[in-house]
């Protein structure tokens, strides 16, 4: 009996300790994960390119941080010829949706990425032209909750290319650089269960 009852107060100390534990999830929210592809247009050599990527990334309430790994393309007829321009680069994605319970609301993300950028000639194939560059790329639009697992994403932005050098014809960094726009979507659990 007395064994019993000393394993209820035990039980009840216990409970009562557990009750006062405060976790990272208590102040920032439920933390989850998303994936997913986006498509989009951007600027390259004041033509208009098509890119389009996949991404994910780990999600504490509104807030997330991940990677990414996408690729431009485009065709220019410049003054000094017909070229194609490709982009591949990967990086870190991070962003916040903000008020993002409600079916629309604002989303911001940057971009942070590195890879390669190639220059080829159409009418001459040993004229190709590579170089590491590092791209930055903030973004600013809205997001649309279509359902509890699956978000879509507008968003405007700019993409800054760095680092380009030894290209012909005086290219630069500027000339690859541009606005840019994409659709996204987020495949993900961004919010509680029902029964939650």
């Amino acid at each position: 009996m007395i064994i019993r009852m000393m394993l209820l107060i035990s039980l009840g100390c216990l409970s009562g300790v557990q009750a006062q534990v405060e976790t990272l999830q208590d102040e920032t929210g439920r933390i989850s994960g998303f994936g997913g592809p986006y498509f989009g247009v951007t600027q390259l050599l004041d033509e208009v390119g098509l890119h389009r990527g996949a991404g994910g990334g780990v999600l504490v309430g509104g807030f997330f941080l991940g990677g990414f790994l996408e690729s431009s393309f485009s065709s220019s007829s410049a003054h000094f010829g017909d070229y194609t321009i490709g982009i591949l680069n990967g990086g870190i994605w991070t962003g916040y949706s903000i008020l993002n319970r409600e079916k629309i609301h604002p989303y911001i993300s940057l971009k942070a990425g590195w890879g390669g950028l190639t220059l080829q000639d159409r009418d001459n194939v040993e004229a190709s032209y590579t170089d590491s560059v590092v791209s930055l790329q903030p973004e600013a639009g809205v997001e649309l909750n279509l359902t509890r697992l699956v978000r879509l994403v507008v968003t405007g932005g700019y993409r800054q290319v760095l680092q380009v050098d030894g290209f012909p014809y005086g290219l630069e960094s500027e000339d690859f650089s541009g606005l840019s726009g994409q659709v996204t979507l987020r495949l993900g659990g961004f919010a509680p269960r029902p029964s939650e």
